[in-house]
């Protein structure tokens, strides 16, 4: 789930994951979190939380981190560990028993473009970064909303790739389907369409 606004120069807000253990045995979450080189996104202030109980994230050097978590899981205790640089985060959640959810959440901002003079351009990324290249997001139930409470909006003013749907009395604009074909979301606002 990505909720945000937009507000002239900026499409920033948050953006929720959760994982629902449907399986019958203890599974290990490993959770990729990044921006390819070249882009705009900022993420920052993560949380986690395993069902309602939050989890704090605290940066440390590599190796005393690593040597708590494992210390923690040793003793059938429940820890998160992550690694990550400027522009990715990998984080281990293990021992995620079944029926539990996982939520993973952080705020976003990303500076919108101007394709042309009349036109400003959103593209959220739907990419991650690996060793071996990029992977594009993969979600069962994904959705993308933009508002637009600072602008005069109309059922043309807006248009995407993938397609969604515009709320005029919410004015927000709402994508629910990720297209495989696609490393990005699209949408261009024209407040100039009549």
């Amino acid at each position: 789930r990505i909720d945000g606004e937009f507000n002239g120069l900026y499409y920033s807000g948050r953006v929720e994951m959760i994982y629902i253990n449907d399986t019958e045995d203890l599974q290990d979450y490993t959770i990729k979190i990044g921006k390819s080189s070249g882009g705009n996104i900022c993420l920052h202030d993560f949380n986690v939380s395993i069902d309602e109980t939050p989890f704090n994230i605290t940066v440390m050097e590599k190796e005393e981190a690593k040597a708590i978590f494992e210390n923690k899981i040793e003793d059938d205790g429940n820890a998160v560990y992550g690694e990550g640089g400027d522009s990715y985060a990998r984080i281990k959640i293990p021992n995620i028993i079944p029926n539990q959810k996982v939520t993973i959440s952080a705020e976003f901002e990303l500076p919108v473009t101007f394709p042309t003079k009349d036109t400003i351009g959103i593209i959220f990324p739907l990419t991650c970064p690996k060793y071996d290249g990029c992977s594009i997001l993969e979600c069962s139930d994904f959705q993308l909303s933009c508002r637009f409470s600072s602008f005069e909006i109309n059922e043309k003013s807006i248009t995407s790739n993938p397609e969604g749907k515009i709320d005029l009395d919410a004015k927000t604009y709402l994508i629910d389907h990720i297209d495989q074909k696609f490393t990005g979301i699209s949408i261009i606002f024209d407040p100039n369409v009549e």
